[in-house]
């Protein structure tokens, strides 16, 4: 079973910058079995230390600070030398051992030479300790539930090959697209945790994925007493088991008290905080503005939490597979395929996702891409947009709207809709334009552009360039223009309100009569005037011309 994360691994090995790496992500997700895969594909030989099952190991680091120290003793118990740069160190279930932790801060600073890996199942609560956790001097890497296209390698290689051939504006033949359409059904099914996946290949048997999926919640559910440290137990079960029932509500945002009657922020607010932090749970906040940076608009009272992985919401929610399968509608279905579009979009955008909702509507999630805003709807069938997704489109024009669906892959005007097994690549289908202003563009505006110059200037830097996107930030006609000499490439205007009114006084019957004659004035200036309008004009033939 391959994941995506590997390449990552491979990345933090050949950096410059290599930090000791810690392997953040919840519990049965597959991280000891990626260590260990990396440690025998790429190192000369690996170590792999567990301190769960070897309650010795702890008094080395509770007796030693000296990382060279530290390896010598390691070496002893491994029985082989362990070589810097050619031998992986790796503590698996470090949670059980701080004093573990925090000798990664030791390594970097005495013996960065050595490569270590650490990982341990509900890691993030150790951030409560900060005598344990050496921060900033680790790398960190979030390691998540299998994807859909890491599912679709591991149970169908063949169609995953057409997948990775799949680019943007492809035309997704339809046999294909029933494929993959049932591969997504699948995957809601299944999910990503990777023993249900594994046994999906083996055995291809789904009471027992159902049996694995309810073992893995009683699992997380006996880890929270384990584990919790100073935050109650039972609220973090509560707040656990709540989820089916806060994403079933028509707005979805979490209501504390629907977690018990009179519930509050302050009762529940740290078992949330438990459980977003162990990797059980993905928190998005709703935002007041859709503008860039989104983080500054969280309205940080109002969030979403949706569960990590799609295949066990639905074993919690009790759907039956054949309502997934038989393209029924069932009341979950809305929640779940946002869970999955959630799953699949993290960690392909710097910024995660948000959503924003006012008394107008909802847009199911906001993406920034760069300095694009992008609304985000979601639909579990082949439904057409929402009114407020239609509402929001019409008033704002935004540069890109996605629509996530079982419709094909195809463009409406802004609107492009990206079938559900194709939400991976959201980033790789994005329009990759460069954009080409006038300097009376504002002066943000300006700063973010690939090119600034006159409208002459920015034709031909268009038609001369050898991409074929491009955002145009000057009169909008010049879309159309550049459009019909260039009919290979994609022209996009930076906003629709980008139109001078004052050209559009002048008619061609205007200019025809003025030719003729018998039409227009002659209009005479002061010197001073022209001079300074000519200023404007000499500007911009320096800059592009």
């Amino acid at each position: 079973m391959k994941r995506n994360a590997i390449s990552d691994l491979i990345s933090w090995k050949n950096s410059a910058d290599r930090k000791p790496l810690v392997m953040r992500g919840a519990r049965q997700v597959g991280k000891t079995w990626l260590m260990r895969e990396f440690g025998q594909s790429c190192y000369s030989s690996f170590v792999y230390f567990n301190f769960d099952e070897e309650d010795e190991l702890k008094s080395i680091f509770e007796s030693n600070k000296n990382p060279q120290r530290i390896i010598e003793l390691l070496s002893l118990i491994a029985g082989e030398k362990i070589l810097p740069g050619e031998t992986l160190i790796i503590f698996d279930e470090i949670q059980e051992c701080p004093e573990a932790l925090n000798s990664l801060k030791y390594f970097k600073e005495k013996a960065n030479e050595y490569h270590v890996i650490a990982a341990g199942s509900l890691l993030g609560t150790l951030l409560a300790q900060p005598k344990s956790y050496p921060v900033g001097m680790v790398n960190l890497l979030d390691l998540y539930p299998l994807t859909f296209d890491e599912f679709l390698e591991a149970t169908d290689e063949a169609l995953y090959a057409y997948y990775e051939s799949i680019h943007k504006d492809q035309q997704i033949e339809e046999i294909f697209h029933n494929r993959l359409l049932e591969a997504y059904n699948n995957y809601l099914i299944i999910g990503g945790m990777p023993e249900c996946v594994a046994s999906w290949v083996k055995e291809k048997d789904p009471a027992k994925i159902s049996q694995i999926q309810r073992e893995l919640i009683e699992i997380y559910e006996n880890d929270f007493s384990k584990h919790n440290g100073k935050v109650n137990s039972g609220r973090i079960l509560m707040v656990f088991r709540s989820i089916v029932s806060q994403l079933a509500k028509s707005n979805e945002k979490f209501i504390y008290g629907a977690v018990r009657q009179g519930g509050r922020a302050r009762d529940f607010e740290e078992a949330i905080e438990w459980l977003v932090s162990a990797g059980m749970l993905n928190r998005i906040y709703n935002v007041s503005k859709m503008e860039h940076p989104l983080s500054a608009f969280d309205k940080l009272d109002q969030f979403k939490l949706f569960l990590f992985d799609t295949g066990l919401l639905k074993h919690m929610a009790g759907i039956d597979n054949s309502a997934i399968l038989l393209k029924a509608d069932y009341q979950f279905k809305g929640p779940l395929t946002e869970n999955y579009v959630l799953q699949q979009l993290r960690g392909q955008f710097a910024v995660e996702p948000r959503y924003y909702s006012d008394k107008n509507g909802e847009i199911d999630f906001v993406l920034q891409h760069g300095m694009d805003i992008i609304p985000v709807e979601t639909k579990g069938g082949e439904e057409k947009s929402a009114p407020s997704f239609k509402r929001y489109i019409a008033e704002r024009h935004p540069q890109y709207a996605i629509r996530f669906s079982k419709r094909g892959y195809r463009k409406n005007g802004a609107i492009t809709n990206i079938p559900l097994y194709l939400v991976r690549k959201t980033k790789e289908l994005h329009p990759n334009a460069l954009l080409l202003v006038h300097p009376e563009c504002r002066q943000e505006v300006v700063a973010q552009a690939d090119y600034v110059g006159s409208t002459t200037g920015i034709m031909n830097y268009a038609k001369n360039s050898e991409c074929k996107e491009f955002i145009i930030g000057t009169e909008n006609s010049i879309v159309e223009h550049l459009q019909f000499d260039c009919p290979d490439k994609q022209f996009y205007p930076l906003t629709v309100q980008l139109t001078c009114m004052n050209m559009k006084i002048t008619t061609l019957m205007d200019i025809y009569n003025c030719l003729k004659g018998c039409g227009g004035e002659e209009i005479e200036l002061p010197a001073d005037i022209m001079e300074g309008a000519g200023r404007c004009i000499h500007r911009m033939v320096e800059l592009g011309g």
